[in-house]
């Protein structure tokens, strides 16, 4: 919990308004990936910031990502 308590407090602080407001989505959910609806705010999130991150629109596919972050065969 103080790994996702620091995280969240350094996306808080870095963040754009746009990363927060998809933060602020993801938590109202509970925060807890489990639900379509729950990956999708994640995804949003995540996509938000790789964008800003890089400094331009990447053109990866939505299910290349969720497949990464939800169904890894580990």
């Amino acid at each position: 919990m103080a790994k996702a308590t620091d995280a969240k407090t350094r996306i808080l602080i870095y963040g754009s308004s746009s990363v927060l407001e998809a933060l602020a989505n993801f938590e109202k959910m509970g925060a807890v990936l489990d639900s379509p609806e729950a990956e999708k705010a994640f995804l949003t999130l995540c996509n938000i910031m790789r964008k800003e991150s890089l400094g331009k629109i990447v053109k990866t596919k939505p299910e290349a990502l969720a497949t990464i972050l939800f169904r890894s065969n580990d």
